[in-house]
């Protein structure tokens, strides 16, 4: 136990926290009960006591207060931290079997043609002909083809992300990191009606881990994607990226053409908050949203001492990325 407590002194300092916290509770109640039994004392001895009394008591509850927030803080992290390590694993996942979901992914790709012509020889044209689409076996090939590509586009995506390069800070131009993002993006983008504007600008980099990039846009896109189906959403479904440099860094603006944030949401700040989220499942009313995704990207911008600042959120969504000269190049 002195090991434990020697190795450990946080543990001890809470263990004391807590029984600093209980004394005071204990304290409080013999003074409400010596408050009412004393109260014909000498008016001005009471008033010197009364003053100690009322430091002590505030001192006290700031200290308590603060217990407080911390014990609120750990709860919230240890909760992060089980929904972190559960994403984690499938991202450990893809990475360990990199090299089996390429492969699969390329199989994707050629299976339908060889099916169809394998069994193109086999079957009368002119009976087929006279089957409705849904009776077709070429045009069940065909669907099955589509429905390949996209899950093959989705698998080279994952593979992607989990990239050794992705994971170590360099220097990256914004031109090229943008033209990949958005051809990651194209098969979604096209199967959803979303139109992708990026106009291009030479010679911005950054330095940063891309893989903090992507855990931006990935978010951004998702939101985006899920405003573009909500009733309230007009018909133009536009997602536009315009990005530069200046004297202070590496600036890059976002913009959807969506309904903006829900009504319900009061500050538009509390969408970075860990675990807030107004995604519902239309069925049970219940929540199926992590509440991370906003919450992620403004801690990606902490880390590079950036700032996100929302500058539209009711007809539309906006928002605005700033990184600082340190991260920049050539500014």
């Amino acid at each position: 136990q002195e090991l434990y407590s020697l190795n450990n002194p946080e543990v001890e300092i809470e263990k004391e926290a807590q029984r600093v916290r209980k004394e005071r509770q204990k304290q409080q109640k013999r003074r409400n009960s010596n408050t009412a039994e004393n109260t014909n004392d000498d008016a001005s001895g009471n008033s010197l006591n009364n003053s100690e009394d009322k430091k002590e008591k505030d001192d006290t509850d700031i200290l308590l207060d603060a217990l407080d927030l911390a014990n609120k803080q750990k709860e919230e992290a240890i909760h992060s931290q089980r929904i972190m390590q559960a994403l984690a694993s499938t991202g450990l996942l893809v990475t360990s079997f990199a090299h089996d979901f390429e492969n699969l992914s390329g199989n994707l790709s050629s299976r339908a043609k060889k099916l169809k012509r394998s069994i193109e020889p086999l079957i009368d044209k002119k009976v087929l002909k006279e089957l409705q689409d849904y009776e077709n076996p070429l045009v069940k090939i065909e669907q099955m083809r589509q429905e390949d590509e996209k899950l093959g586009k989705w698998l080279d995506f994952a593979i992607s992300t989990v990239k050794g390069s992705k994971r170590r800070i360099r220097q990256i131009n914004l031109e090229k990191y943008f033209e990949n993002l958005e051809l990651s993006w194209n098969p979604l983008f096209a199967e959803r009606q979303v139109n992708f504007v990026c106009p291009v600008v030479s010679d911005v980099y950054l330095n940063i881990f891309e893989i903090d990039l992507d855990s931006i846009f990935v978010n951004l896109f998702a939101n985006s994607i899920e405003a573009f189906g909500r009733r309230d959403a007009g018909n133009q479904r536009l997602i536009k990226i315009h990005y530069g440099q200046n004297t202070k860094g590496v600036f890059i603006a976002y913009e959807d053409s969506g309904p903006g944030l829900d009504n319900t949401i009061g500050d538009p700040y509390q969408i970075f908050d860990m675990f807030f989220s107004t995604r519902k499942d239309p069925r049970t009313n219940e929540q199926i949203g992590t509440g991370l995704g906003m919450y992620i990207l403004k801690s990606a911008m902490e880390n590079y001492q950036g700032f996100v600042e929302i500058i539209e959120h009711k007809t539309k969504f906006k928002l605005y990325l700033s990184f600082p000269l340190k991260n920049s190049v050539n500014v």
